[in-house]
This record gives C-alpha cells, sequence and structure tokens, in this order.
C-alpha cells in the first residue's frame, strides 16, 4: 500500500455461495423468482435461458481520479483485477487479485510501483 496514493473504493463483489456454475442453477432462480441471486452471479445474454454466471472480466473495474501528490496536481487510473476460485464448497467465490495505478502528469505515464519511484517520476516531470 502507498502512502501517497488515496486508493478509491470499488464496487463490492458479490458474497460467498455454494451454488455451483450450472445452468440449472439459473433455471432454478428464474423459476423461483431470486432476483437478488441472477442479479449478484448471473449477467443477460443471448443464450437460451437469458443469463450466464459471471466472470472475472465482469468485475474489472477502472476508476479516475484527481489528486495532489507532493504539491501537484495528478491524474490517476486504478484499475482492479479480479480472480475467481473455484472451491468444491464455494464455487462462486471472487476476491480482488490487484490494484494497478497509472500516474498521468505532464503528458507521460508513470506505471505506479513504490512511493519512490512515484517520487522521482513526480520531481523529474
Amino acid at each position: 500500500m502507498s502512502k501517497l496514493l488515496k486508493y478509491p473504493g470499488f464496487t463490492p463483489l458479490p458474497p460467498f455461495t455454494d451454488a455451483a456454475n450450472v445452468t440449472e442453477n439459473i433455471q432454478n432462480w428464474i423459476n423461483k423468482g431470486m432476483e437478488h441471486k441472477l442479479r449478484n452471479y448471473c449477467r443477460p445474454d443471448n443464450s437460451g435461458i437469458g443469463y450466464r454466471f459471471v466472470n472475472e472480466r465482469d468485475f474489472l473495474e477502472t476508476i479516475e481520479e484527481e489528486q495532489i501528490i507532493l504539491r501537484r496536481k495528478v491524474k490517476i487510473v486504478f484499475t482492479r483485477y479480479v480472480e475467481r476460485r473455484d472451491y468444491s464448497f464455494c464455487p462462486l467465490y471472487f476476491s480482488t487479485r490487484m490494484i494497478t495505478a497509472e500516474i498521468h502528469y505532464n503528458g507521460k505515464v508513470h506505471p505506479y510501483k513504490n512511493d519512490n519511484q512515484l517520487k522521482i517520476f513526480l520531481r523529474t516531470n
């Protein structure tokens, strides 16, 4: 974690579920009107049942912010990457794998690695 960057709040990932990622579960949720399950774990598509299970790309999220770092106004692009773990007891389990940050300043882009490199980048530009 950085002492210079203020990380944004990303949208929450869906809670753990013991539901297997099989089409029978989607059909069951549709038949029983379980909209919260469909909203959390499925996305509309053009298949026969009209839904598919979510995947890592569905939770890839990018947030752009302006922050002041070392008295310089910079634009930062934060990207959250999500990992899906297929556990037998929790087939639809998503967690944040990593958050990357790109700092845009004076027309140059710096991929954030650590605070020291960020300080050097800002002082030399």
